[in-house]
């Protein structure tokens, strides 16, 4: 995830490869996997891996979130603002529940740059997130560039 933060998504890609067979079904590696999918245009894989993290047992609140933002933008990408406003809205739901400020600011404004308008809990806070979450926002399409 860090190197997809860095914008190193070859480098991401490569990580990922090396991640050993039995740790693939593990929450955070799908996790990962639907992050660098998504940054990478593979939306159908981003999708698939965000859907199972959110099915995994021993997936916690933080692993569904960076989750939805991987589902989220491959969505925008297919055009499907519906679906990326409903998969951002559950996480939503569920870190203002926990009251993570880091996740909900990542996913307010991963909601404003997919969706294309601020959600209902508000725009998100962009000085809580650092530099390598602010980047990954800025890769994911936005209503009038998806696809």
């Amino acid at each position: 995830i860090v190197a997809a933060q860095s914008g190193s998504l070859d480098e991401a890609l490569a990580a990922l490869d090396d991640v050993p067979a039995a740790a693939l079904d593990h929450p955070f590696a799908r996790t990962a996997s639907a992050l660098v999918s998504s940054l990478t245009g593979d939306a159908a894989k981003a999708v698939r891996d965000a859907d199972l993290v959110a099915t995994t047992q021993g997936s916690t609140y933080l692993d569904r979130a960076i989750a939805a933002v991987a589902a989220a933008g491959a969505h925008a990408e297919m055009s499907e603002r519906e679906s990326a406003h409903d998969v951002l809205d559950e996480a939503l739901r569920e870190c203002l529940g926990v009251g993570d400020v880091v996740a909900i600011a990542l996913l307010q404004r991963t909601f404003a740059r997919v969706v294309g308008a601020d959600h209902a809990s508000g725009g998100g806070d962009a000085s809580v997130l650092g530099e390598g979450w602010l980047h990954v926002i800025e890769q994911l399409p936005t209503p009038e560039h998806a696809a």
